[in-house]
């Protein structure tokens, strides 16, 4: 799952789709809350068990640093709001609106 954490108009849907076409199993994208709402530097949360995922997540992205999943999600809807999903991309400033392609 993909939150903007920019708020870049489109930008974490945009990934999603990206992240999707390489394989990738995506949710709809959302929008970062709380005190990740304005991030400048991307980062990705992860569920216990998924780190693997995470891992070729942060590689197709440049190397993104990885922390376990808060409690809650800092996501509208909170926890709620991954659908299920392990593995939340927190997009920042620093990558919103760059193609997947140009992030490595």
């Amino acid at each position: 799952k993909v939150a903007n954490a920019s708020g870049v108009d489109g930008a974490a849907g945009r990934l999603t789709s990206e992240l999707a076409a390489l394989g990738f199993a995506t949710s709809g994208a959302t929008n970062a809350a709380g005190i990740d709402k304005d991030l400048d530097t991307s980062k990705i949360y992860v569920v216990a068990g998924s780190e693997a995922v995470a891992e070729s997540v942060s590689r197709a992205m440049g190397g993104l640093p990885i922390f376990p999943m808060p409690t809650p999600a800092w996501i509208r809807e909170g926890t709620d709001g991954l659908e299920g999903a392990t593995v939340l991309v927190m997009l920042g400033h620093d990558l919103s609106g760059t193609a997947l392609a140009d992030m490595t």
